[in-house]
């Protein structure tokens, strides 16, 4: 059956040598895996560049209950963002963002609210003028919607996790909405969000984009 549905594309990576696989977080299914035709293939009607990384899409689909690999009929960009696109700081941001959603989410439910927040984020990163530390802050609005947001920003939160006086403290500054952190103390900030995600999540594994993210605390 064909539905629409808007999506937000998280990952694409060649599958055989005209396929690929993109992970697609959608507003109707939740997250879904996708078999998409290379641009040369006779039976390719999608184009490559819609398939970027945080690209927008609205998508007509054919989803059928238990199959691993969906399909795409048709997927046009709903927006562009060209904030992010011109920008290699933010395009090295929206990496990690689609990186960590990825590998944050198995559902594949429907959960508009996700959805709305991960849409949202990327419109006003594309918007932002101030990029030091939208990703610490991202991680911290996601842990909302992945169910283990700090409950009382207390120390005890994080004493299980391991981190010791001071990274428990900046965290509790973080997690107060204060703005002003050195760039020693944003790496520390990401090495423990990453940690306290990774307890509540062990199968996260290890991320591709955070060195290329943590040299970005340096400008």
């Amino acid at each position: 059956m064909i539905y629409k549905t808007k999506g937000i594309v998280l990952e694409s990576f060649k599958y055989r040598d005209n396929q690929s696989i993109v992970h697609v977080l959608t507003e109707e299914f939740g997250k879904v895996s996708y078999l998409v035709y290379a641009p040369q293939s006779k039976r390719a009607s999608i184009r490559q560049s819609n398939m970027q990384v945080l690209s927008i899409l609205d998508m007509e689909v054919e989803h059928l209950p238990h199959r691993d690999l969906q399909r795409i009929k048709e997927a046009r960009l709903s927006c562009i963002n060209h904030g992010i696109l011109s920008d290699p700081i933010k395009i090295s941001i929206s990496f990690f963002i689609a990186e960590i959603t990825d590998k944050c989410i198995y559902s594949s439910e429907k959960d508009t609210a996700l959805f709305g927040f991960i849409k949202s984020c990327i419109n006003e990163l594309d918007n932002s003028s101030k990029n030091a530390m939208f990703a610490l802050k991202f991680l911290i609005d996601l842990s909302r919607y992945l169910g283990f947001y700090p409950a009382d920003k207390e120390e005890n939160e994080f004493i299980n996790i391991g981190l010791d006086k001071s990274q428990q403290a900046l965290l509790i500054r973080l997690l107060n909405k204060e703005e002003q952190f050195s760039h020693a103390e944003r790496r520390q900030l990401m090495d423990s969000l990453l940690k306290y995600y990774k307890h509540h999540i062990p199968t996260m594994g290890n991320l591709n984009t955070i060195f290329v993210l943590e040299s970005l605390f340096d400008v």
